[in-house]
């Protein structure tokens, strides 16, 4: 069986006319592109059969944007509904 899927494998890399890769690789692709998307570790692990992220943080997380101003956007619009200072909470002397 492994053998006919590897055979498949080919004939639909030559009929895209792309360069030949093995079909391992498309797991490497598939979990770069991810991460570099902003994906969940967690669930890019679930959907490459591993049982947690650990795998995908050592080998990929390279790949995931460090400081990105992405990050600081989301967190951003997070707190954006937050108040800029705190309220008073107590008794006022008068």
């Amino acid at each position: 069986m492994p053998g006919r899927i590897s055979q498949l494998w080919d004939s639909c890399i030559k009929r895209a006319g792309i360069r030949r890769r093995i079909l391992n690789q498309t797991r490497h692709t598939f979990a770069c592109w991810m991460l570099t998307e902003d994906a969940n570790p967690s669930w890019i692990a679930t959907q490459m059969g591993h049982k947690n992220a650990k795998m995908v943080l050592e080998v990929y997380g390279k790949f995931m944007p460090s400081a990105s101003q992405n990050q600081v956007e989301k967190l951003n619009k997070k707190f954006s509904s937050c108040p800029t200072s705190a309220p008073f909470i107590g008794t006022t002397k008068n």
